[in-house]
């Protein structure tokens, strides 16, 4: 059994993340079937809202504190003990800030690579996200999913580089300098179809080409 890989309700969150729930919610679908397909237990609370990640990296000390110890009895209260997301920030958050087990979904993906089903054959470039790196995840976890999906990136594939948004705290401060950032990330890869695995990403290309997510690229071929 994988990790995830327990009895319904036995304390894994799915936390999309704030953007990805309010920006990308065909995302958020697109996991929560590969998940359930891969027999991987959830539970969602809508009442968790932000991570605080935000805060945490901005300096506002005080204010992640309070968004913390809220968050923290409320997934004491829920009995979650587990938080699987798409985003990486959050996934940072979590493990670092909160001390919980966390794991990005391409992770998850990866231990259940025996349950990715192969679609038809198509060719894609990869964008990995600067925070993955943060977490321990290469562009290889990525492309190992991607292929066994028959999803194919590459050799020479432009896996780093960032997309522009500095976790959106640039985008938003600078939109300018970060669409610029993007355009001329976006035309660095060859491929028609870029596949990211971060919603901040997903944002920030999706105005200069056709993205979709790792989930979607999955539950295609459910």
């Amino acid at each position: 059994m994988g990790l995830f890989a327990r009895k319904e309700g036995d304390g894994t969150l799915y936390h999309p993340g704030c953007l990805a729930a309010a920006k990308l919610p065909h995302v958020v679908k697109a996991t929560k079937e590969v998940l359930r397909d891969m027999g991987v237990p959830f539970l969602m609370v809508p009442e968790l809202e932000c991570c605080g990640h935000h805060a945490w990296y901005a300096g506002y000390e005080q204010e992640f504190q309070t968004i913390m110890a809220r968050n923290k009895a409320l997934l004491r209260a829920k009995g979650i003990t587990r938080v699987i997301t798409n985003d990486p920030h959050c996934c940072l958050t979590f493990r670092e800030r909160y001390g919980i087990e966390a794991k990005h979904v391409l992770e998850v993906f990866d231990e259940h690579l025996d349950k990715v089903r192969k679609g038809d054959e198509t060719a894609a470039a990869y964008h990995h996200a600067c925070f993955l790196d943060k977490l321990g995840i290469d562009d290889k976890v990525a492309v190992r999913v991607l292929h066994r999906a028959n999803v194919h990136v590459p050799k020479d594939n432009a896996a780093r580089g960032c997309c522009g948004s500095v976790g959106d705290d640039f985008a938003r401060n600078n939109r300018e300098a970060a669409a610029k950032i993007a355009e001329k990330r976006a035309k660095e890869f060859k491929e028609p179809l870029l596949v990211v695995a971060c919603p901040y990403c997903h944002l920030s290309f999706q105005k200069h080409r056709k993205v979709r997510d790792v989930a979607e690229m999955l539950a295609e071929v459910r």
